[in-house]
């Protein structure tokens, strides 16, 4: 189990940084309300926005699947 929950903490971060290093279309404050600039999309290329997106999805379910597995096989106290 101490395995298990250690291979969950690393799929964690490794999703929250994903995350975080994604350019959003609306950035900063004035994104709130409607006003941000969307001229981050022209500082990368299309591909590796991509390719960052289908790496999240593919974290992401990894992170879904270690909780469920966690969730299972938790003993009943």
């Amino acid at each position: 189990m101490d395995i298990l929950l250690a291979v969950h903490i690393l799929i964690s971060v490794c999703l929250i940084v994903l995350i975080l290093i994604q350019t959003q279309k609306e950035q900063g404050v004035m994104g709130l309300f409607g006003q941000g600039s969307s001229s981050s999309s022209s500082q990368r290329g299309l591909g590796s926005e991509e390719s960052l997106k289908i790496w999240t999805k593919r974290v992401a379910i990894l992170f879904v699947c270690s909780s469920l597995l966690m969730a299972f096989l938790q003993p009943l106290s």
